[in-house]
């Protein structure tokens, strides 16, 4: 669908033959503004000014369409290109075809070219949107190796025999080399204790992955840091490994005495057989009820979808809290974050969070922030009913930063794997919109890879709009049972000539089934607002309709799907 007054160019050295192509382009609809040249010099010139359209003769006085189509590939250009005229062969018009011409119409049949027109400019708007695409991928590519260089953790890349291929600048600095110093070596040259080389290669056999690892190094001066390194594979698009990924951390000033690094190996060893945030929370409580000898720990974590701090998990003398019950103002709750050091509140003051354990028997409230990398993780919320130590509030200090570390690890691994699985959903779809135009294949490729990039999602529809009679047609639709994802299509949906959607062979039972009308229930409400809808509450959000007594969503996301104004 055009949007605006068309730009066409016509080199064409008959006025009346240019005529007719300008009459039938206005008969079939088109707005359009026409500017027509007859000479080499004068097409390089207009055509410079990037017009929406070319219509051009084959043959002209001095020289051909091909001379044009080759000065456009000069000037960079690629632009629909209709080739009209009544003389030349089918050799020549293919010629033409692969020298960028869009399509080829003869002069006796004029009826044709507002279609070839029509085609011509939907395959421009395609092959665009991918290079658009094309170049979003490469910008996301230079921005995770933004990051990879920003990050303040060590990174280091090995192939599978521990051979070092790449590194950030962090990791240089830790271990005070240049990067064409170590690219090549071993990465176990550098460990202190060699016998941990067979402990790493024992749990990434047994595990997949090494979690928090404590490692000593040798530094080029010889001289030793502490680190603690978490390595994953990195897989191929077959999903086979291909790489390691190693994140290291310096813990060197956190490692004072003896008992300090004995609690930092046994927060290690217990954190180790945690494989995401949710194993990994009951470990964290544990070990401060443990080291802190509190009676009852609480867990905010920051939400990385609303960015609100909410309360996650209690144990202990603390386990009566609910959500709200630790709020703290937002000014308070800034300053305590950015302090990133404890605070304790005595029970007896006048505060509303500390009234809700009043009755708990406790003296005193201890929070502590958890931030990692300057980006802000949660709080640690201790009851406790003595006084802690300095001792043991170094020791909280350090779980506290150890496991603000391991969930922002965590978050970070989940969040570059959704995107390299949205990249790779992306491309698949861009794959299969290239080599074909299948409207179901990509329908029912579309609605999988919805479910699967998703969390927490277990169904997808896609609805295409009836404009004509304002009501939708679900035509591709996918649903996960048992981790396993079945995508299929509803409907074979066609496309006219007109680049519409055609539902005119559609059968009474399907017109019957597509109960979504515009304005009519959230998708409704998406096609006449063309705006984004999310409905955190199903049984609470008058806007949203369950159909045929089978929704059982909890939560629903509508987003529109555009074309131009459509």
């Amino acid at each position: 669908m055009i949007d605006h007054t068309l730009r066409v160019l016509i080199l064409e050295d008959n006025q009346d033959d240019a005529l007719f192509a300008e009459r039938e382009l206005e008969k079939t609809g088109f707005l359009f503004e026409s500017t027509r040249v007859e000479k080499l010099a004068d097409f390089r010139t207009e055509v410079s000014k990037l017009p929406d359209l070319v219509l051009a003769d084959y043959s002209l006085p001095s020289f051909t369409a091909l001379d044009a189509l080759a000065v456009m590939k000069e000037l960079q250009l690629s632009l629909p290109f209709v080739l009209i005229s009544g003389k030349i062969t089918e050799k020549t018009a293919v010629r033409c075809i692969k020298a960028g011409a869009s399509d080829y119409v003869n002069k006796d049949h004029l009826e044709t070219l507002a279609g070839a027109v029509h085609q011509a400019l939907a395959e421009h708007a395609f092959y665009e949107e991918k290079l658009q695409m094309e170049r979003a991928l490469a910008e996301r590519e230079a921005k995770y190796r933004m990051l990879f260089e920003d990050s303040s953790e060590g990174i280091v890349v090995t192939d599978l025999d521990g051979k070092i291929v790449d590194c950030n600048l962090a990791f240089e600095r830790l271990l005070g080399y240049q990067r064409d110093e170590i690219f090549g070596e071993q990465i176990f040259k550098f460990f202190q204790d060699e016998e941990k080389r067979g402990m790493i290669n024992q749990l990434l056999d047994e595990q997949g992955m090494v979690k928090n690892f404590e490692l000593a190094f040798y530094t080029k001066e010889a001289d030793q840091i502490y680190g603690l390194i978490t390595i994953s594979y990195l897989n191929d698009d077959s999903g086979k490994p291909e790489l390691l990924l190693g994140l290291l951390r310096d813990i060197s000033d956190r490692i004072k005495s003896k008992k300090e690094m004995e609690t930092i190996v046994a927060i290690n060893s217990a954190m180790r057989t945690a494989l995401d945030n949710e194993s990994l929370i009951p470990i964290a409580l544990d070990l401060v009820m443990e080291i802190s000898g509190a009676q009852g720990v609480a867990l905010e974590l920051v939400r990385q979808t609303s960015g609100k701090m909410e309360l996650t998990a209690t144990i202990g003398t603390l386990d009566s809290l609910s959500p709200g019950d630790l709020n703290l103002g937002e000014d308070e709750l800034a300053q305590l974050l950015k302090r990133g050091s404890p605070k304790i509140w005595q029970i007896g003051e006048e505060r509303e969070f500390l009234e809700k354990t009043a009755s708990t028997g406790l003296q005193m409230m201890v929070c502590v922030p958890l931030v990692s990398s300057e980006i802000d993780i949660g709080l640690i919320w201790m009851g406790c009913d003595n006084d802690l130590s300095l001792e043991n509030m170094d020791l909280i200090q350090i779980l506290a930063n150890i496991t603000a570390s391991t969930i922002h690890r965590f978050n970070l691994n989940e969040n570059n794997l959704r995107a390299l699985e949205e990249s790779r959903a992306v491309a698949r779809i861009g794959r299969t919109l290239n080599e074909h135009l299948d409207l179901e294949k990509v329908f029912a490729l579309i609605v999988e890879e919805a479910v699967g990039l998703v969390s927490g999602a277990y169904r997808a529809v896609i609805h295409v709009f009836d404009e004509k009679n304002e009501r939708l047609h679900a035509v591709g639709f996918s649903e996960k049972k048992n981790d396993q994802i079945i995508a299929k299509n509803l409907l074979n949906i066609r496309v006219n000539p007109r680049n519409e959607f055609d539902f005119g062979l559609l059968s009474e039972a399907d017109i019957e089934a597509a109960s979504m009308v515009s304005g009519r229930g959230v998708a409704g409400l998406v096609i006449e607002e063309g705006q984004t809808i999310n409905v955190a509450n199903t049984e609470e959000d008058s806007r949203y309709l369950k159909t045929n007594g089978m929704s059982t969503a909890s939560s629903l996301v509508v987003a529109p799907i555009i074309s131009l104004d459509r």
